[in-house]
């Protein structure tokens, strides 16, 4: 087992003291409990990782002592082999954090106590080679199967996109006048929707020829995380237009029917179509 040399992990563990959190109260366990406590978890009933298992009744003893078998007979819990103590673990953890984050498209990390390694979620393959690049640069690399990389979401070129916006059934929700006079500007306000990873508006395009306006309406979506929220934002967009020509005119505001908050999704285009008297 290959452990961060003890310069570097005192130094590590100095930069982390005051910010304890439940990794340092198991870490704390791994270094007193015999038999290299390596964490737990519940399938089926309590499963405790231990480094050494020919140490199980010492080690559970141990836990149990410290409360740390949640109230269970240590002879109804299963003990499982790992590579590394949980002490091990965190020390690797904080010491590859300092290096991986910044630039390195890295978006969530975690200790996996059940595969008994770090886990780094990035975006896209690029961020995966990132990562791969920047742990073998350093010295001491870390131990053959020690970090999983995981591909959690799109790559950061692809994260941003402007897509068409969403327009409600009720269409109602589309102000303007009904007369205006001819070659002055008025507003037009229309409801647009979004939501998860879209929470902003981009620039609305706006095309007139004649007596006959294409409005078309964009929202911005991030998709940087992993995760996108499940809620429903509405948009109150606004947009200036004019015409050069009395009449009747037609303006058409196009957006979608359906959400697009992920990925892929094709847009199922809608056209709503108002008049307004031109004088």
């Amino acid at each position: 087992m290959v452990e961060v040399p003890a310069t570097l992990r005192d130094s590590v563990r100095l930069l982390w003291r005051g910010h304890e959190t439940d990794d340092d109260r198991w870490a704390e366990a791994a270094r007193d409990v015999p038999g290299g406590f390596a964490g737990k978890m519940l399938e089926g009933g309590l499963v405790v990782f231990l480094v050494d298992t020919m140490q199980r009744e010492a080690a559970l003893a141990a836990l149990a002592a410290r409360n740390g078998l949640e109230g269970r007979d240590p002879k109804r819990v299963r003990v499982r082999k790992v590579r590394w103590d949980f002490a091990q673990l965190l020390d690797w953890y904080h010491y590859l954090g300092l290096h991986v984050w910044s630039d390195s498209g890295v978006v969530e990390s975690d200790i996996d106590e059940e595969h008994n390694r770090i886990t780094y979620g990035v975006m896209g393959e690029s961020g995966r080679r990132r990562v791969e690049r920047r742990l073998a640069r350093l010295r001491p690399p870390p131990p053959c199967f020690l970090v999983a990389i995981e591909v959690v979401g799109p790559p950061p070129e692809k994260a941003v996109a402007h897509v068409p916006a969403r327009l409600g059934r009720d269409t109602s929700r589309i102000i303007l006048p009904d007369t205006v006079r001819r070659d002055s500007e008025f507003q037009m306000t229309v409801t647009t929707f979004g939501g998860g990873c879209i929470r902003e508006t981009a620039e609305t395009r706006v095309s007139v020829h004649g007596l006959r306006a294409r409005v078309s309406f964009y929202h911005i979506r991030r998709n940087l995380t992993a995760v996108c929220t499940s809620d429903l934002i509405e948009f109150r967009q606004t947009v200036k237009l004019r015409f050069a020509k009395a009449g009747v005119a037609t303006i058409e505001v196009r957006g979608v029917s359906n959400g697009l908050d992920f990925g892929d999704t094709k847009p199922q285009w809608v056209v709503v179509e108002r008049h307004v008297v031109v004088r």
